[in-house]
């Protein structure tokens, strides 16, 4: 909704303070994500805690980038979940969106740097998910890129 308050301002102001409220509400939403990371990591529900030695501001980073291009590319009235969990023995942090998805043969190049599919109408630089998977190398985890039950993008991160 505030992308298209920032669409139809009339003025450089105005659209500098719905871009500002944009960003905050971003902020927003990373905190919430990492707080109920934090939560999920500490439930005491399950039989073991899992922790997962991290670098904090890399995390960060590579979430954000995760959960921007999730909002940026799912249609209006579509759906962004996020996840952490632990499956098959291995921590995991998953990002998942109801957007047009990526066909399967276009997924390995997602990670290339300034790589953009064809026809794609989001403005972007191509940098977001090559410095996710850098993070995500440097943390010695995997990630992995699937389809939304045919719909959309799921990428999962993997920790050892």
């Amino acid at each position: 909704m505030q992308l298209q308050l920032a669409e139809r301002a009339d003025s450089d102001g105005q659209r500098n303070v719905v871009f500002q409220r944009l960003h905050e509400r971003l902020d927003r939403s990373t905190h919430l994500v990492h707080q109920l990371l934090t939560l999920a990591r500490h439930e005491q529900h399950q039989a073991l805690p899992t922790l997962v030695p991290a670098h904090a501001d890399g995390l960060s980073v590579m979430l954000s980038n995760l959960v921007y291009n999730a909002v940026r590319y799912t249609q209006r009235g579509g759906q962004v979940d996020v996840s952490a969990g632990v499956e098959g023995g291995r921590a995991y942090l998953r990002v998942a969106d109801s957007g047009p998805g990526v066909p399967e043969a276009e997924r390995g190049r997602l990670f290339d740097r300034f790589y953009r599919p064809d026809g794609n109408a989001v403005w972007g630089c191509g940098l977001g998910l090559s410095i996710a998977r850098n993070v995500v190398d440097g943390h010695g985890a995997a990630v992995e890129l699937s389809s939304n039950g045919g719909a959309g993008l799921v990428v999962s991160v993997y920790f050892k």
